[in-house]
């Protein structure tokens, strides 16, 4: 990773800047006074120019990056989460390569064969993209979580237990604060069971950093090349959701 990072940025005060640059985005996730990150500026002392928009025939590439703020669509191009269980079973549910592409289809088979059916085992798919307070702010998704978890029980009599995997568990962990913040705790007593959170980024993930510093394919070999990953990396909101909290992981550090 140290190579990898040398090579991306000439000097030190160039890889500063840059990780600077990342840490300054988390902005996003409190929308007070000027939220909009410019879509071009220059590395210091190498007069290149940065942007987040795309530089690419990659239509599919066109349609999953987002505006230069992080957070609003591009010209023309809405995309959105689909709903319901076919929405997290498989990545691609065509016959060549569907079992390959599987995500939590084996989850949901298992829990069909102990008695859960469609009308008690929910999905609640979310645009990964965005940081929390505009999952909000555009799609309203933690108050239509909320109302799903309220029929849920209801329906059943019996508290929810909320699975979520990865970046889906941090979101799971803003939205019961939101829910103690704006409801107070006997609405999660009341309601919720327990969290299983598996694969949890809670101190954040380090290849956050690499994937929006130099580029990170993540699997998506048939689709991007390193530049286009970058790009598209950089035009997420939810990029810097990710970046590591531990104080181990600092700018001087992360160089030396």
């Amino acid at each position: 990773r140290n190579q990898e990072l040398k090579m991306a940025f000439q000097t030190k005060e160039q890889l500063e800047w840059r990780l600077n640059e990342l840490f300054n985005t988390q902005r996003l996730f409190f929308p007070k006074g000027n939220r909009h990150v410019n879509s071009t500026q220059f590395m210091p002392s190498s007069g290149q120019e940065i942007s987040n928009q795309p530089r690419t025939n990659n239509l599919w590439l066109e349609h999953m990056m987002l505006g230069p703020d992080g957070v609003s669509d591009p010209p023309n191009i809405r995309v959105r989460p689909i709903k319901g269980l076919k929405a997290i079973d498989y990545l691609d549910p065509g016959t060549l390569v569907k079992e390959m592409s599987y995500v939590f289809s084996h989850v949901i088979n298992n829990l069909f064969d102990v008695g859960y059916t469609e009308n008690n085992l929910l999905a609640a798919p979310y645009d990964w993209r965005l940081p929390p307070f505009y999952l909000q702010q555009r799609d309203h998704y933690f108050t239509d979580l909320k109302a799903s978890i309220e029929q849920l029980k209801q329906q059943s009599g019996q508290r929810v237990v909320i699975v979520s995997h990865s970046l889906g568990c941090k979101v799971a962990h803003y939205f019961l604060q939101m829910m103690e913040h704006t409801y107070g705790r006997p609405w999660i007593d009341q309601h919720i069971e327990t969290l299983v959170a598996v694969g949890a980024p809670w101190l954040g993930a380090p290849k956050s950093i690499r994937a929006a510093t130099t580029g990170d394919r993540m699997g998506l070999e048939a689709f991007l090349n390193f530049n286009e990953s970058l790009s598209m990396t950089r035009s997420f909101g939810s990029t810097c959701w990710l970046f590591p909290t531990h104080p181990e992981f600092q700018a001087m550090k992360l160089y030396n």
